[in-house]
């Protein structure tokens, strides 16, 4: 099983909630052992939208910087897109 990108009853994953609680030390330490940095949650939304939303700035900076990609190798970055078709540009 992969446990660094298991959900909660809201589908939210550690990632999703490190970028919430702008825990940036988190953030780098689960990009590095491979958290998905498009998981969606239940409401379609990403982690780095999540930290969109909250206007956390140190976040979205310090995640895009660790140049994190998707499992399928991709890079991820601010041109993402969440389920819902929102790139994380246009929630800050």
């Amino acid at each position: 099983m992969d446990y660094i990108n298991a959900p909660d009853k809201h589908g939210k994953r550690a990632l999703h909630v490190a970028c919430e609680r702008r825990d940036l030390k988190a953030i780098k330490t689960l990009l590095d052992f491979g958290a998905d940095p498009v998981a969606p949650d239940k409401r379609g939304r990403t982690p780095l939208g999540n930290a969109c939303r909250a206007g956390a700035q140190d976040v979205v900076i310090a995640f895009l910087g660790s140049q994190p990609t998707t499992p399928d190798g991709e890079r991820c970055g601010v041109n993402t897109p969440d389920a819902m078709g929102l790139v994380p540009l246009h929630l800050l």
